[in-house]
């Protein structure tokens, strides 16, 4: 994105935002070594009941 500075007419460059995450899914069994993937839109109830059935991958809600 950019910026046009009024005062000294110099461009300012500024970085997007990332989206804030939703929530994890956790790959893995043990609490030393896991591989976690945000997610940025929370899958249903039923998603999430079928995916950690399935996959055995565990939900994390992140927290606000």
């Amino acid at each position: 994105m950019i910026n046009y500075d009024d005062e000294s007419q110099m461009i300012r460059w500024k970085i997007a935002e990332q989206p804030k995450a939703v929530g994890s899914w956790r790959l893995g069994h043990g609490e030393a070594y896991y591989t976690q993937f945000p997610i940025f839109v929370r899958p249903t109830d039923e998603q999430i009941k079928n995916t950690e059935e399935l996959l055995g991958w565990k939900w994390i809600e992140e927290e606000k």
